[in-house]
């Protein structure tokens, strides 16, 4: 009978280290993917964290020298943290802030603020990508920006925008000629938005997601 106890205790004793373990991998797996998820979105400083903490719960026990039980409540408490943090940080904001073409505006960006002028439109039959020329049946529509870094120090720039028309159809950018450009501060730089739209396309409207809403900007199309 006492055999019985203790080979009961000594498979107990041996389960919940491993049951830890895998508790502690399960959530560095939950962190590796929200950390996906925060640059996708932009919120690189989240990102980081989570990145941090997905390392962390796939650090061998010789490197960390904890326990598993510590390991797992450790990273539990900091992802409980962070997910707090982010449910704030995250939330979607629900302001629809209207604009005229030429009219200036602030994107807030959180950490840095941009003051944007949309300048004016054109059209295009075709276009040159990578030294290629590329045509479509609809056009190519450029919507050309200024936009100026408000902060103290160089930012990077990109945007969550597409277009909508008067059928509330949205059309995604074919690209945005900031995303790999430095914004020093209260320095000036004429950028684009490229979109790619049919002919039957109207009443155009330019939307661009900020850390306090979204912008529309009426294109006068």
């Amino acid at each position: 009978m006492k055999k019985e106890v203790e080979k009961e205790q000594s498979a107990v004793g041996k389960f919940f280290p491993k049951a830890f373990f895998v508790l502690s991998i399960i959530i560095g797996v939950i962190s590796i993917l929200t950390t996906i998820t925060s640059f996708f979105l932009g919120f690189i400083l989240s990102g980081v964290l989570y990145l941090i903490l997905g390392i962390f719960t796939f650090l061998p026990r010789k490197i960390i020298k904890l326990p598993n039980w510590a390991k797992f409540l450790i990273a539990l408490a900091v992802f409980l943290i962070l997910l707090i943090v982010s449910a704030v940080y995250w939330e979607v904001p629900n302001a629809l802030i209207e604009h005229n073409i030429q009219e200036t505006f602030i994107l807030d960006g959180g950490a840095s603020n941009l003051s944007m002028t949309v300048l004016n439109t054109s059209k295009e039959a075709s276009i040159l990508i990578d030294g290629e020329e590329k045509t479509t049946e609809g056009y190519f529509l450029f919507v050309n920006c200024e936009l100026t870094n408000l902060g103290k120090s160089a930012v990077t720039v990109t945007p969550l925008y597409d277009i909508v028309d008067s059928q509330n159809r949205s059309y995604a950018g074919l690209g945005f000629s900031g995303t790999q450009e430095s914004f020093q501060p209260d320095l000036m730089k004429q950028v684009y938005f490229l979109f790619e739209l049919p002919q039957s396309a109207q009443d155009l409207k330019l939307r661009i997601q900020d850390a306090i809403g979204i912008h529309i900007i009426e294109l006068g199309l």
